[in-house]
């Protein structure tokens, strides 16, 4: 998954939640919410985020450097 994908999943949960949050129904291809299901759009929604989040970190990140000096003790 990428970046940009995960992004327009979480804006199309975010919209799905609001709707049922105001006791609408929101259609996504053969699925249907409504109020009932606002646990499950606020787990897919803390998900994506998550994946968002996870996402855009690594994203221009370059290789970790670290330096080690030996000593004799």
């Amino acid at each position: 998954m990428t970046l940009t994908e995960a992004q327009a999943k979480l804006e199309m949960w975010q919209a799905a939640l609001d709707a049922c949050a105001e006791g609408q129904s929101y259609q996504m291809k053969s699925t249907t919410l409504t109020r009932v299901d606002v646990d499950k759009c606020l787990q897919m929604v803390k998900y994506y985020e998550g994946q968002v989040e996870r996402l855009g970190q690594t994203r221009g990140r370059g290789a970790r450097v670290m330096r080690v000096v030996p000593r004799d003790l």
